[in-house]
């Protein structure tokens, strides 16, 4: 449902006008309070050029191991602030396939192919990387960057994008008409304008935070697990008949050499291990939201009262945070997540992405994909170290591998004995658990001038909860300058 654009009755010289066509989405129009309006290319500092475009060198270009990277348009996503530029994002070339590009850090880029519209700042050294043929750099003025960019993240702009492109159309079609999109003209020193501009930029600092810490917790993981192995070496072994027999499977990802390499080292490891099972955590299907099952459901982008908090795996970042929280009103009693448990993807291609909820919150949810997690230990430090391995397990490729079926395929509660969990030390736990919970106070009121403090010193989970509270006042804030007028 559209909040800002709405269609309108037309009439047989609107139909002339647009060249006869009787599509519905030529009928629309924006509907706001705030009327002086400008289109993104008039925030250009120039027009468009060649050195704003990717390439595409083909797929002859690619190989297995390379220093070149040629990064792909999933890079960038709408709930995300920065290109995100890592193993799944980019395929590598070889260097005689490279094109070097123009693209430099901190550059704005956009799709105009594939996820139409998504947009993001760039924060990699682009030396050894290319960009696809469905990248534009935006070439924004120096003082427009930041307001334009909070709308192009903004709802306002993809609900335009959608009577804005034709339908049927791919988008190479639809060229640069992702800039005829049009946002509130508001002076530079409009304080609205102001306002909007900081929390963006506190936004994407906090993100690279983010970020950079669940980088450095994965680091640590991996370095406890190479510097602590027993003298065995590994050998790799294809599978016969009794590992066949033993394991009642016959894909071949669980007998691959990473697959098995990989478990080794698990095994290998000085201090021991268990599988997620022994270790202290069962696994219990979260509530199917259905209307054949829950008959009511009422949803929300805001909290009301009585409703439930939902997470759900698809609002699971790989950085162990929530990019989206929606809330769900109904009458029947859903399973709800208690502090120390962890919201695990069990399906589809968010399968193996984790939470852990790390605060006494009630009503918090998740849907029948989601896994609830159950720590039997009931000890935080502990569930937050399962959490993080989790996804250092699904990075190796490790819950993909356990995962059976097609379309992502699934890995439920009857595989979970398959996943090996070191026994880290709990100087190692302790490690871990203060990178991601810092249990450091949170007050939005200080954050205008103290932010660098919180900068260095928030846990993942309180930069999470504060980039959540953000996101909640970018939109407010916009929302002000569409409509003219204060939001409480």
């Amino acid at each position: 449902m559209n909040t800002y654009i709405n269609s309108y009755i037309c009439t047989y010289k609107d139909i002339i006008k647009n060249k006869n066509s009787l599509s519905a989405s030529t009928y629309q129009k924006i509907n706001i309070n705030y009327k002086k309006l400008k289109k993104i290319k008039d925030y250009f500092s120039r027009d468009l050029d060649n050195s704003d475009k990717g390439f595409e060198p083909g797929s002859i270009s690619y190989i297995g191991n390379s220093k070149y990277k040629f990064v792909r348009s999933k890079a960038l996503q709408n709930n995300l602030f920065i290109c995100d530029i890592k193993k799944n994002t980019f395929k590598p070339i070889h260097q005689k396939h490279f094109k070097k590009n123009n693209f430099k850090i901190n550059d704005v880029l956009i799709t105009k192919d594939s996820n139409v519209g998504a947009s993001g700042i760039l924060k990699n050294s682009t030396k050894n990387l290319c960009f696809s043929g469905a990248f534009l750099r935006v070439p924004l003025k120096k003082e427009d960057k930041f307001y334009v960019y909070s709308f192009l993240k903004s709802k306002f702009y993809f609900e335009q994008l959608k009577f804005l492109i034709p339908k049927g159309s791919t988008l190479s079609h639809g060229k640069d008409i992702i800039f005829e999109a049009q946002i509130p003209d508001l002076h530079v020193s409009d304080q609205r304008r102001v306002d909007l501009e900081f929390l963006i930029r506190l936004r994407t600092l906090y993100e690279q935070r983010v970020k950079f810490k669940s980088k450095i917790i994965k680091k640590i993981i991996k370095h406890e697990i190479e510097n602590n192995q027993k003298q065995k070496k590994f050998i790799f072994n294809f599978p016969n008949y009794k590992d066949i027999y033993l394991s009642k499977r016959l894909d071949s990802s669980t007998y691959s050499y990473d697959y098995k390499k990989n478990n080794f080292e698990i095994m290998n490891y000085k201090f021991g291990y268990n599988d997620l099972n022994s270790y202290g955590y069962r696994g219990i299907r979260g509530s199917s939201l259905e209307i054949n099952s829950i008959k009511v459901r009422l949803d929300s982008d805001v909290y009301k009262k009585n409703f439930y908090k939902l997470v759900i795996p698809t609002n699971i970042s790989e950085y162990f945070t929530v990019t989206e929280t929606n809330y769900i009103g109904t009458p029947v009693k859903l399973k709800t997540i208690r502090k120390g448990d962890i919201i695990f993807g069990g399906e589809g291609f968010s399968k193996g992405r984790s939470y852990v909820v790390c605060d006494d919150e009630e009503n918090i949810a998740t849907n029948y994909h989601g896994i609830r997690i159950v720590n039997n230990k009931s000890d935080l430090d502990d569930s937050i170290f399962v959490n993080c391995f989790l996804s250092f397990w699904r990075d190796k490729g490790m819950i993909d591998a356990i995962g059976v079926g097609g379309s992502g395929g699934h890995c439920s509660p009857e595989y979970f004995h398959m996943i090996l969990i070191p026994n880290f030390k709990e100087n190692i736990k302790k490690k871990i658990k203060e990178i991601y919970l810092s249990n450091s106070e949170i007050d939005l009121k200080k954050i205008k001038k103290k932010f660098k403090d919180y900068f260095f010193n928030l846990g993942i989970y309180e930069l999470d909860l504060l980039m959540q509270k953000i996101d909640q006042l970018i939109k407010k804030k916009q929302d002000e300058i569409l409509f003219n007028k204060k939001i409480n």
